[in-house]
Parts: C-alpha cells; structure tokens; sequence
C-alpha cells in the first residue's frame, strides 16, 4: 500500500497555471500509468497525432510538485497540461472540469477537503471506489 498523495489539485493548478490546468486531457487519447514509487509518478501519455510522451510527476513529501515530460512545454521546463494529467489520474479525478470548482475553493481558502481527492464523473459527482492504474482514456475536453 502507498501513501496518499502528498498533493491535492489545487497544488496542480496553482504550480501549473490556469491554462495548463484546464487544458490536460486536451489531445490525449490514452494514458499508461501512472505508476508510482515513494517520489514520483511514471505515466506514459498517447496524443491524438500519434505522438507518445514520456512524464515523471515529482511529489516528495514537504517539497513542491515538479515534473518532466517529452512535451515542448515540458522540455522547455515548464509544469505542463501533461503533468496535471498525471496528477489528477493519480487522484481519481476524470477531467480538470470536474475538478476545477474544488481546486478554486482550495487556493482560495488554502483547505483540502475529502471531494478534492475523491473519484469524480465528468459532471464532478463522486464516485465510489478507488482510483484506477492502467490504460485509461481520458474525458474529452471540447
């Protein structure tokens, strides 16, 4: 069993930005992953235009999210719209839509609650369950 993620998505939104942060899962046809060891999580993530990206989403405890991934953004070092995929994957969160109304209400309190890490349908219901690993298609997000 692994620890709970050391991160909520309010952390993915404030380190990726609010247009990173609605656009993962945008041109995504599947993700492989993520799979994760007690620093990171490793996910493979196949684009519409058969491109297939590499990330690695760092989340040591007491430190800041930061990430690697095969992506323009990514190379050029930036926190991108791939690496928020793999975080939200990770917190059985289906879209950046049904989490975005709980990531607002964090940063703007600065609380985490249980919804913010709860499995969630594209409409932000919860779900029951715990989230999934393997190959999983995201949302579309247009």
């Amino acid at each position: 069993m692994t620890d709970p993620a050391g991160f909520t998505v309010a952390d993915l939104r404030s380190q990726a930005g609010d247009e990173a942060f609605l656009a993962a899962g945008e041109h995504v046809v599947a993700i492989e992953g993520p799979d994760e060891d007690e620093w990171s999580l490793y996910a493979t993530i196949e684009l519409d235009d058969g491109r297939t990206l590499e990330t690695i989403l760092h989340h040591r405890a007491g430190g800041s999210l930061d990430g690697e991934c095969d992506c323009a953004q990514g190379l050029a070092g930036s926190f991108c719209s791939h690496l928020v995929l793999v975080g939200l994957a990770h917190l059985g969160v289906d879209s950046p839509a049904a989490a975005a109304p709980a990531a607002k209400v964090q940063q703007q309190t600065g609380q985490t609650d249980a919804a913010s890490t709860t499995r969630q349908d594209g409409a932000g219901n919860p779900r029951p369950g715990p989230p999934q690993t393997g190959t999983t298609k995201p949302s579309a997000s247009r």
